[in-house]
């Protein structure tokens, strides 16, 4: 094996060079989707915190849940004092939740490795791996409230493995302000890490004084996040994914595959680097924190409980994906110092995520740690491996496609004609595109792409979305009369197609079209 420069060996396990590295790969590995789908409410919400002039009377703000966690009035508050564009905002925010996010990886597996593992596990995750049965990555290549969560549960687990009670307990909390289940899961995590001493208290304690102090400030604003999930919601607008018992064979393979790895990062763990003490052990430990939280997503399935089912629980699984990958990480540098692993070989597997795939991904790093257990195994062998997985990259890579993509010319166009040229009270019935016609707009709207997701929490506005998601049905029949029914129905102010109708225009942006409400012959 060719010895490693000393200085290079630093670098590549130096948190704050490959937080920035991490961060740059990503982006250039998945992009960056400014309008994904969550922030088609998002950036209302932003926006209308910032400046409650911005989307008057839109049905969307008539609850505080909006903004009952961190998220909104972090971001919004930021943009109040910045002003200006909110786009370069939510790039600078993105990138410093990666920075975080890399950082803290790298932090942590340098706490139980004395090699290279912290820049293979960074490379490793460039590319976010889904969440076994969740419509969800490990984090989101947007602007998005789970990247920063992970990020701070992430160094929650570094300063956990340290058993630093009130560190860990700050960062829990932290993640549990910007997600609360993410952040759950992590508080749990601490739990298991530290352990049942005189610790934990003060863990307890920590934790339990920055819950109080934001219920006295937060509470005070009415954003207490109420847990009363309508029933019908999971019925109407939830994904089969949400059921247990709907998980088909890509979900089942991807809970057994990452299993399978956590199984060999906890042995990998046992005896970390470190030597003195048992780090890599209470790393294994928080991660095992997802399994209460999975087993309680089973029960909710079983009993068909709106509660259980409804907090998706079974997110959690995502620090047992980060300490497999730290695991996995260490054993794979182990077997490369060892003359196990050709460095051919570690390379290839920490470029796999370029192709985007699971079943590579997963599939290659399974037959790579394979390589390393079987000593008899010829050298060549592992070199001929590596050509394989060289092979996949090459057919299967995937640059980027979203850099900074925001929509259609024409779509985008007509939403900034509304901002400047309409009343800020304007209320549109427009059509479910993306972005959102509220994103650029910002005017209020009948319904939006995204309105059925916050609803799960408040039955008011569950209803009001119940009773306006049949408004926009019209415009997969071109049907005019039907819209312009609904858009006097609920008081809109200007009608958007995307086809001809016989009622008075008012503006035109390609092959879209604003009509006049006020103007329209009665239904």
């Amino acid at each position: 094996m060719l010895p490693v420069d000393a200085r290079l060996t630093r670098a590549l396990r130096n948190p704050w060079l490959l937080g920035a590295a991490g961060a740059l790969l990503a982006w250039l590995n998945i992009g960056v989707d400014i309008v994904g789908p969550d922030q088609q409410l998002y950036i209302p919400f932003v926006r209308h915190f910032a400046n409650s002039a911005i989307h008057p009377g839109d049905y969307i703000f008539d609850n505080e849940n909006y903004r009952a966690t961190l998220f909104v009035p972090l971001v919004g508050t930021l943009h109040r004092w910045l002003g200006g564009d909110l786009v370069p905002l939510l790039l600078a925010f993105h990138f410093g939740a990666l920075f975080l996010l890399f950082s803290g990886l790298a932090a942590a597996t340098a706490r139980i490795d004395r090699g290279t593992a912290p820049a293979w596990v960074v490379a490793f995750l460039s590319w976010p791996p889904p969440v076994p049965g969740a419509a969800a990555a490990l984090w989101e290549p947007s602007p998005h409230p789970r990247t920063l969560a992970v990020a701070l549960a992430i160094w929650a687990l570094r300063h956990a493995a340290d058993r630093r009670a009130v560190a860990t307990a700050v960062l829990a909390v932290a993640s549990a302000w910007i997600h609360p289940l993410l952040g759950g899961a992590a508080l749990l995590g601490g739990i298991f890490a530290i352990g049942w001493d005189r610790r934990l208290m003060t863990y307890l304690a920590t934790a339990g004084l920055m819950f109080g102090a934001a219920r006295l400030t937060w509470g005070a604003q009415g954003t207490a996040l109420p847990l009363a999930p309508a029933q019908w919601w999971l019925d109407v607008a939830t994904s089969g994914f949400l059921w247990l018992a709907r998980w088909q064979w890509p979900q089942w393979a991807s809970l057994l595959t990452w299993s399978a790895l956590f199984a060999v990062a906890a042995r990998a763990l046992r005896d970390d680097d470190a030597g003195r003490d048992d780090a890599g052990r209470r790393m294994v430990r928080f991660g095992l924190a997802a399994a209460p939280l999975f087993a309680l997503y089973v029960i909710g399935g079983a009993l068909r409980s709106p509660l259980l089912v409804a907090m998706q629980l079974h997110r959690g699984l995502f620090i047992l994906i980060v300490v497999a990958v730290i695991g996995v990480g260490h054993a794979l540098e182990t077997a490369r110092r060892r003359g196990d692993l050709p460095l051919a070989l570690y390379v290839a597997c920490a470029a796999l995520p370029l192709t985007h795939s699971l079943v590579i991904v997963s599939g290659g790093l399974l037959a790579t740690l394979l390589a390393t257990t079987l000593p008899s195994l010829p050298r060549a062998a592992k070199l001929a491996l590596a050509a394989l997985l060289g092979l996949a990259l090459a057919a299967r890579v995937r640059p980027s496609q979203r850099q900074h993509v925001l929509g259609e010319p024409d779509w985008l166009a007509l939403q900034r004609w509304a901002a400047s040229s309409t009343s800020s009270t304007t209320r549109f019935l427009a059509p479910l595109h993306l972005p959102d016609f509220r994103v650029f707009s910002e005017r209020a709207s009948v319904v939006g792409v995204q309105d059925g997701q916050p609803t799960i929490f408040n039955r008011a506005l569950a209803e009001a979305w119940q009773a306006r998601r049949h408004a926009v049905d019209g415009y997969a029949t071109h049907d005019c009369a039907a819209l312009a029914a609904a858009a006097q129905r609920f008081a809109a102010d200007d009608l958007v197609t995307d086809f001809d109708c016989p009622l008075p225009l008012v503006h035109q942006e390609g092959r879209y079209r604003v009509y006049s409400s006020a103007k329209m012959p009665s239904p």
